[in-house]
């Protein structure tokens, strides 16, 4: 701005002018502001209208293309990034900064750019879970197929069927459950709003489990054992119940601690005699009997139930008692710099810590057989006593111990 009496440059801002003091007339400022502003609107409204629209659309492309990053939708990342590739072709062909002799060539860029912003559409609704061939599933016959074409299949032979389905809603998951009870699957049933297991007249057990979060159903499918000829077993456990001289079916655990076995071709009448023979042979305790279960203990404790199954099945299963360990350790008292803890597992599991000096009682519930009781120094676990204990009755028992510096002793 210059001074109207000398003519002489003014900073903006003053009220004065340093060259000849005349007073600066507050409306110069005014004018040149307002100067100044129609400058800038006349520059920006001679920007081309083309490349606002081209501003624009290219903002919301490469807010597309980062959706589709975030989403992880591979064919929509490329197709947005090829929209947006084209997009800045045609601007560069509009502004002939790219010269083309081919009049159509501007066309056919927009007409891409229009058939690639319908395929980013269709790449974000794609569905990248792969699909499973239900033709394919050798127990297919058994169960319904899920309402949903997406899902694995990780085992598929005539005994298991272990498959996962994706994309199955919460009410798509409860139908199928209500379609497994419809195939005859009510025996044995257990249901939560999250899993369904049950078994069917044929002997068919179904175990389904739904995670909500992922919309993803696991779903496993045991056909029944095949059943053959059976030798009964020799066992201590075995000879303490009623045996079959000639017998089909199939032993499914057999220890010292567990017998469990299902018998074929048993009527509901053999099921009631063997459960008669069952009481006769001392198993009357704690009884609890129906038409087709049966459960007992006998005076040493060893539970039994024998349960009449479908398909002229019946299952027996045998366990030991667990007993109750009373377990007292007394850790003498060494000298003033030889004061160690000492900590107690029965087996792998720590059960108490005795403090120097001390004596600490607990219990134990443990299962019947050899077992280790093992004593380590808190301070060093390369010290240590271990010891076995052969558990076949409730039992007492009581360890005086000496922890030193470089062992654990048991005083007798």
């Amino acid at each position: 701005m210059k001074c109207k009496n000398c003519n002489s440059e003014i900073v903006d801002g003053s009220k004065f002018c340093e060259n000849c003091g005349q007073a600066v007339d507050g409306d110069n400022n005014i004018k040149e502001k307002k100067k100044i502003s129609k400058i800038i609107k006349d520059r920006i409204s001679r920007i081309d209208k083309k490349v606002k629209v081209f501003f624009i659309v290219f903002v919301v492309y490469l807010f597309l293309l980062l959706l589709s990053i975030v989403l992880k939708k591979t064919f929509s990342i490329i197709f947005s990034s090829i929209s947006i590739i084209l997009l800045i072709l045609f601007v560069l062909l509009e502004k002939s900064i790219i010269k083309s002799k081919n009049k159509y060539t501007k066309l056919i860029v927009v007409l891409l750019f229009a058939l690639f912003s319908l395929a980013y559409v269709g790449g974000l609704w794609q569905n990248t879970n792969p699909k499973y061939k239900w033709n394919s599933i050798i127990l297919k016959n058994v169960i319904d197929k899920p309402n949903s074409k997406y899902g694995e299949i990780t085992h598929n032979d005539q005994q298991y069927l272990s498959m996962y389905i994706y994309d199955i809603d919460e009410t798509a998951y409860k139908s199928y459950i209500l379609s497994c009870v419809d195939r005859g699957f009510v025996n044995n049933t257990e249901k939560t709003d999250s899993s369904f297991f049950s078994n069917n007249q044929d002997g068919y057990q179904i175990s389904i489990f739904y995670f909500k979060s992922e919309e993803k159903m696991a779903m496993y499918l045991q056909a029944p054992k095949q059943m053959t000829s059976l030798s009964w077993p020799q066992n201590n456990l075995a000879k303490m119940i009623p045996s079959f001289d000639e017998a089909i079916g199939s032993i499914i655990e057999n220890n010292d601690k567990t017998l469990d076995m299902i018998i074929g071709n048993m009527s509901i009448e053999n099921y009631k005699e063997y459960v008669s023979q069952c009481q006769n042979m001392g198993f009357n305790y704690s009884l609890n009997l129906s038409n087709q279960n049966y459960s007992a203990t006998n005076q040493a404790g060893y539970q039994i139930s024998v349960d009449y199954l479908s398909n002229n099945r019946m299952r027996i299963i045998l366990q030991a008692p667990n007993y109750n360990i009373n377990m007292t350790i007394n850790c003498h008292k060494n000298s003033f710099f030889s004061k160690y803890d000492i900590i107690v597992y029965y087996d792998e599991e720590i059960v108490s810590t005795v403090k120097h000096g001390e004596t600490a009682s607990f219990e134990i519930t443990s299962d019947i057989g050899k077992h280790f009781i093992r004593f380590v120094n808190k301070d060093n676990e390369k010290i240590e006593k271990t010891i076995e204990i052969d558990v076949g009755k409730p039992i007492t028992v009581v360890y005086q111990l000496k922890c030193k510096a470089g062992s654990i002793e048991i005083i007798e």
